[in-house]
């Protein structure tokens, strides 16, 4: 068997996925600084191990400065190191900082990684997709276990247990929403016809628990950016009418999860009460 360096960065990134919900610290660091060893040493085991210098960092310097995004990645990093300098805590700083280091060789990574095809880039999504999916058991999973407590947490404004921070495990159900409309538009399949079908059930089943969730980020990112993605697509085929079913859906869908879902009414109405302290002096 042969394993080259472009079928491991390929499947470090598809694993990540897979470590973003995994609710270990460890996993994206490790596979973070997996990939950064992948692009300074390159090997190949066919069946022998070959290792050596990477020759594909000068490209990939070159590929960084052709590449805007990358700078915005840049931005970050640079915004935190000069945070320091009105910084009145720099223990505090320091930690920060470090969190922001991904920021300083991510893009360098990712420029000086091999273009994936559309297949491979499609096929890493899909299994992103269902690996995000299968994490939402972990979230019934705990609901079911303490259903009463739980339900008094809702009632407070709080969420559910999640594998993850709330707010990046929302995030993280946004883009994988955007992700199952993408593969669902192009009916992309790894291998079998009815995958396509399946990712229409998810797709669903994950859009209705999104509003389960009630993660306000994730909620508003996803709608966001979905109402972004339709435009973009409404503008390609020039059928402007569809704009009106856009709103429509923008108003009806959000609507609908709040008459329907307890969770989203709760988490609306702690919203109002939190800016009604707000207002009056009384919130922190």
């Amino acid at each position: 068997m042969t394993i080259t360096k472009t079928q491991w960065q390929v499947f470090l990134c598809t694993f990540e996925l897979f470590a973003l919900v995994s609710g270990s610290k460890f996993l994206p660091s490790l596979v973070m600084f997996l990939l950064i060893g992948s692009i300074i040493i390159d090997f190949e085991w066919s069946p022998k191990w070959r290792l050596g210098l990477s020759k594909s960092l000068a490209e990939g310097w070159r590929n960084f400065w052709k590449y805007p995004p990358f700078w915005a990645m840049w931005g970050l990093w640079i915004v935190g190191a000069l945070s320091y300098f009105w910084s009145e805590d720099t223990q505090e700083w320091a930690n920060f900082f470090r969190i922001k280091l991904p920021f300083l060789a991510l893009p360098l990574v990712f420029a000086s990684m091999p273009a994936f095809s559309r297949r491979t880039l499609y096929t890493i999504f899909t299994i992103g997709f269902w690996v995000i999916c299968g994490s939402t058991v972990y979230v019934w999973v705990k609901y079911l276990q303490d259903f009463e407590a739980i339900n008094a947490q809702l009632f407070q404004g709080k969420c559910l247990p999640t594998p993850i921070n709330y707010i990046r495990y929302g995030l993280t159900l946004a883009m994988a929403l955007l992700i199952a409309i993408q593969i669902i538009k192009d009916k992309f399949t790894i291998k079998y016809a009815w995958e396509w079908r399946l990712n229409i059930i998810l797709g669903i089943y994950l859009l209705g628990f999104l509003h389960v969730l009630a993660v306000r980020s994730g909620i508003f990112t996803f709608y966001g950016a979905a109402a972004v993605w339709c435009v973009v697509e409404i503008l390609k085929v020039k059928k402007y009418y569809l704009l009106a079913w856009l709103v429509v859906a923008g108003i009806s869908l959000p609507a609908m999860a709040y008459l329907l879902l307890p969770s989203v009414q709760q988490k609306v109405a702690y919203s109002l009460y939190d800016w009604k302290m707000h207002k009056e002096g009384k919130g922190q």
